[in-house]
């Protein structure tokens, strides 16, 4: 569809909607608009950005880490992290962890997004030295990796948003460094000639929701 014809809505994301600040605002955004129709489209955040430059995503979710954009940006939430651990792990136990409580952990994580973005953190927290955090890669989206947890092959670390995803053998713990909790932070990438009036509702939106004290 060529951009500004039609309503529909093309949403680009890479993270779970069973719960949080994008499922709220779906909702929202389902309720004031029932008329408008609208597509999702999950990607890396790199081939999002390329979506949205091209005009086939209207508006990518992405996270902020390390981001070069130079269009139309909002800040919005931050998410914080979790871990995943199997039910029967000596931690179950804790409601919140210490991240060096992990330390000697075997993490499974995704090189899709946001997989780096989250192993790059835990890399900073638990690296130290010559000493590195055990981490298993694998090419494949966390929601496909997760299951793996309850059958005691690993822990791992994702947003919050995913705890609405129930799966057996499997509870979520926050995590924190210094007593504080580590968080993802989100925006909203668009271009700014996009002349879609289905955008240009989301944003306003999405701006009433998170509101920028700083706009270009």
């Amino acid at each position: 569809m060529r951009r500004g014809k039609g309503r529909r809505l093309t949403i680009g994301f890479y993270t779970s909607v069973s719960t949080g600040h994008l499922r709220a605002t779906l909702t929202e955004f389902r309720r004031r608009h029932p008329e408008t129709p609208w597509r999702f489209i999950n990607g890396t955040r790199q081939q999002l950005l390329v979506d949205v430059e091209r005009g086939l995503v209207d508006v990518a979710i992405v996270t902020a880490g390390g981001l070069k954009w130079h269009e139309a940006r909002l800040d919005l939430w931050s998410e914080r992290c979790i871990v995943a651990l199997p039910a029967g792990h000596v931690l179950a136990e804790e409601t919140v962890i210490e991240w060096t409580r992990l330390r000697n952990e075997r993490f499974l994580a995704s090189t899709l997004d946001p997989g780096p973005e989250i192993t790059d953190l835990t890399r900073t927290i638990l690296g130290r030295g010559a000493q590195q955090p055990h981490i298993a890669m694998h090419d494949t989206p966390n929601h496909f990796i997760k299951p793996f947890v309850g059958d005691s092959k690993g822990v791992m670390i994702d947003c919050e948003s995913t705890i609405g995803e129930s799966l057996p053998g499997i509870i979520y713990r926050a995590v924190r460094h210094n007593d504080a909790p580590s968080e993802l932070r989100f925006v909203a990438c668009w271009r700014r000639d996009n002349p879609s009036p289905s955008l240009q509702s989301f944003v306003s939106l999405l701006r009433e929701r998170h509101p920028d004290l700083f706009p270009s």
